[in-house]
């Protein structure tokens, strides 16, 4: 796993002014798409670029999406036009923030989390936007992220277009949320293969993968529990900011984070518990190759002493008592017989204690 699933997030330079960004680097920024869509319960109306999202709308409702990284021309466009508060712009700009809720004078700004299903588990950050009338999301790649919400807000009898923007932003709020399952379930899955893989091959390159899964499940941790809180922010400032009826479609998204979150808790206790199942079949398996080893040894013993003890070289002719069986013409044979039935034996005795 790339360590890119840790998102690495952009700072300005320490002692700089708050609300401060990069000017140089907005300036050469490649100027991404604009998509502004206005829309009632009766109409809806969709344009693109710079002079779209400068003119004035004739409908109640207006979702500006931008993709790509915003240039300066978009980011003094919309400060100007909407007024945007500097310190949200900095954190447009500075990609790599944790989900947050931010309530300024001329409207409320979020930010979130979006995974990138490219089996490493990464993200990209979401910004949202949102005032009387008017919500603006940045990202940085669309990809038909969107699509889904589009075609709802192009149904005239749909309820995400008969509402305000604010249902607008809980349903991306939503998509967000939605978005974590299927990279849990993929992470679930995967956890069961190395399970069943660790039981019957274990091997180092497993156990690697492992700790990666770990690391991976702190970061969708991290990120689930920071969502929650926007969630909770918004739950809290939803007399200001709405009307009582989104209050059961924002309980059912915390109701949807709180489940993403006990999945990702679960996950981790199962990658955890991995490690320690490694451990234990490795250990069990240095038990068992120990165990043989002492078997072999152990069986030997009664060769290593006849063959030690008929080795002593003693006189035969030098006695009654001196090794007289050396002159046997098959002693060879009754040693190696000997030898072979005390194997036998050993054997024997050791599956009669359970010992094999």
């Amino acid at each position: 796993m790339s360590r890119a699933a840790t998102r690495k997030r952009r700072y300005h330079k320490p002692g700089t002014a708050p609300g401060t960004y990069d000017i140089a680097e907005t300036r050469e920024a490649t100027p991404g798409s604009i998509d502004v869509i206005d829309y009632s319960a009766d109409e809806f109306e969709r344009q693109d670029g710079m002079k779209a999202l400068q003119r004035p709308s004739k409908l109640p409702n207006r979702w500006i999406r931008i993709a790509g990284p915003p240039s300066l021309d978009v980011l003094e466009a919309t400060r100007k036009r909407f007024g945007i508060d500097p310190l949200a712009l900095e954190d447009i700009v500075n990609q790599g923030q944790r989900p947050k809720f931010n309530d300024y004078e001329t409207g409320i700004f979020l930010t979130l989390s979006l995974p990138v299903r490219n089996g490493e588990a990464a993200f990209r950050q979401l910004s949202l936007y949102v005032s009387d009338g008017v919500l603006i999301t940045f990202v940085e790649h669309d990809d038909g992220l969107f699509a889904p919400l589009e075609e709802r807000l192009k149904r005239p009898a749909g309820r995400l277009r008969r509402r305000d923007v604010y249902f607008l932003m809980h349903a991306v709020i939503d998509l967000a949320v939605d978005l974590l399952f299927p990279l849990i379930d993929d992470t679930a899955q995967r956890l069961e293969e190395l399970e069943a893989a660790i039981i019957s091959r274990p091997n180092e390159a497993l156990l690697v993968e492992t700790h990666e899964f770990r690391s991976r499940l702190l970061v969708m941790r991290k990120i689930a529990w920071a969502t929650r809180e926007v969630v909770n922010e918004l739950r809290r400032h939803l007399d200001e900011i709405s009307t009582g009826e989104l209050r059961p479609y924002l309980e059912d998204a915390y109701d949807h984070i709180v489940g993403a979150i006990d999945l990702v808790e679960t996950q981790r206790d199962i990658a955890t518990n991995l490690v320690e199942v490694y451990l234990s079949v490795m250990s069990n398996r240095m038990n068992d190759i120990i165990k043989l080893l002492t078997l072999i040894t152990t069986l030997f013993i009664p060769s290593t002493f006849l063959v030690g003890l008929y080795g002593m070289n003693f006189d035969t002719d030098a006695g009654p008592l001196s090794m007289p069986e050396l002159k046997w013409p098959y002693g060879y044979v009754g040693v190696i017989g000997v030898i072979i039935l005390s194997m036998v034996a050993m054997v024997w005795y050791f599956r009669h204690r359970r010992w094999l």
